[in-house]
Parts: structure tokens; C-alpha cells; sequence
């Protein structure tokens, strides 16, 4: 192994591991809306640096002393993930970890988001969220953005239209699984190993796959709860405007790598 590659959503790029960050560079600093494109785009680029070097993917890494490249992206659905592997140049010797996402996000064009209360979220749905949107409890505009709002009735009409006539649990959970089978033989056509696991929810639990770590049948934040330790995740409230999804602290991951490490040498070396 000489490099670590890791692909997946915001648990895998590391969002949360310091909330300190995220408030002073991103849109959570009063001060936002007065910057310029340039300064946004470096606040973002900072944010995002010091999540990777933060994130699990590093700490992994550091069990073998290799380099790593952490190919995570906050809201991404599992095509997003297929699509960044298909496009990765891979190396001789790179070890990949494949962290899935929520079984129903879709890749789309544009990226609305999702108020209900004042609490914001990606555009991922959930059987809450559903009967949330269909019940009409849970409102879709876009962001504070005059340029986007004639899209408010159209993305509304869409959604509900989909959710209330078109989802299908079945549909989407064996398409999930034909975009894991692509992978997981692209990656052995491209020689190299891996580890699958659950980032969002327990997708894969009890679906067989090789060299798949169950996480204790868990996504990543139940994973870490079980360690009874409030430090290794967020906290709800620290901005009362957005929404929290527990992603894990920078102990948190600290902890995940320890964990997946332990799988790493079950598989790899057992």
C-alpha cells in the first residue's frame, strides 16, 4: 500500500470535525454575506482542506504511513460516488475505502434546500422527510437567492410528484445495489483492494457483499454513539438555524479509523 483513496458524502470529506471552522469560514459567519466571490470561495476551499487533513481517511493513513487522497463531497448521492471513481487516475498499490450515502439521494442539476422550522437540510430524503413533503409540513424553497426563486414552484411541483407517484422503496434500493456491484468490480478490475461501509445509513447490512464492514449494522454516527462518548460527534444546537446530522468530531474519527484499522487486519491479514 502506498496511498489511501476514500470516496463518499460529508462523513467521509469531514464535515464536523471542527465546528469552530466551519462557523468562522462558512456561510454560519455573520460577516458572509458581505464577501466577495474570491473570499468565499477561499473560506470554502480552507473549510474543506482542513476537513480532509481531519478526517478519518488521514487518520487511516497514518496505520501505514502512506499518503492518502480524500476524494469525499458534502450531499453526494452513491452515482456521485461511482462517477468520482470512474474518474480517478488510480495508482499501483492504492488501498480505496468506499463510504456509501443515502440510498435515495439523486444526482441532480441544482441543489435546493429544505426548511421545515428553520431547520435546514440537503436535499436527502427519508421516510420522515416524505411524509413530511407529502403531508405539505415541510416546505422546499431554494436559498436566499432572487435569481433561483422561479424555480421555487417548479422544484415543489416535481418533487411531490415524485415522491407521491414515482418513489419505490424496491426501485431504489436495488439500483443502489447495481451501482455497489459497478464498483466493487471496477475496483478489482483496476487491482486494487478496498473496504465498503456505511457512511449515511445501513444500506448494505445483510446484502453480502465482499469485504463489506458492517459498522455493527450502523451508519457512522450510531456507530460511534455506542461508544457513549458525546465528544466523538456533533451536537444538536450549535447554530439553531441548521441542521445537524451528527457527523463525527475529530476524535470521531480518530476513533472510526482505530475501528476500520481492526477490520482492515480481519480481511487483509487474518
Amino acid at each position: 500500500m502506498k496511498r489511501v483513496v476514500s470516496f463518499g458524502d460529508s462523513f467521509v470529506e469531514g464535515l464536523g470535525t471542527d465546528r469552530k471552522v466551519e462557523e468562522s469560514m462558512l456561510s454560519e459567519n455573520p460577516q458572509w454575506e458581505e464577501w466577495s466571490d474570491i473570499e468565499k470561495n477561499k473560506a470554502i476551499e480552507h473549510a474543506h482542506n482542513f476537513r480532509i487533513e481531519n478526517s478519518f481517511t488521514k487518520f487511516f493513513a497514518d496505520k501505514f504511513n502512506v499518503k492518502y487522497c480524500n476524494r469525499g463531497e458534502s450531499g453526494c448521492s452513491n452515482k456521485n460516488i461511482l462517477d468520482r471513481i470512474f474518474e480517478f487516475n488510480f495508482e499501483d498499490d492504492d488501498f480505496v475505502l468506499v463510504g456509501f450515502t443515502s440510498s435515495i439521494r439523486d444526482k441532480l442539476p441544482f441543489w435546493p434546500t429544505i426548511f421545515n422550522d428553520n431547520v435546514a437540510s440537503g436535499i436527502t430524503w427519508s421516510t420522515n422527510e416524505i411524509a413530511l413533503i407529502t403531508s405539505g409540513r415541510m416546505k422546499i424553497v431554494w436559498n436566499n437567492d432572487d435569481t433561483k426563486q422561479n424555480y421555487n414552484d417548479f422544484f415543489e411541483k416535481y418533487l411531490k410528484t415524485f415522491i407521491t407517484e414515482l418513489y419505490d422503496d424496491k426501485y431504489f434500493e436495488i439500483y443502489n445495489l447495481n451501482l455497489v456491484s459497478i464498483i466493487t468490480e471496477y475496483l478489482k478490475y483496476k487491482g486494487v483492494n478496498y473496504i465498503l461501509f456505511d457512511a449515511f445509513e445501513p444500506m448494505l447490512t445483510n446484502k453480502h457483499f465482499d469485504k463489506y464492514w458492517e459498522c455493527g449494522k450502523k451508519n457512522i454516527y450510531s456507530f460511534l454513539k455506542e461508544f457513549n462518548d458525546n465528544s466523538l460527534y456533533e451536537k444538536d444546537g450549535y447554530n439553531p438555524n441548521k441542521f445537524i446530522a451528527r457527523h463525527p468530531s475529530k476524535s470521531g474519527h480518530k476513533l472510526f479509523a482505530e475501528e476500520l484499522y481492526k477490520f482492515y487486519k480481519e480481511v487483509y491479514d487474518g
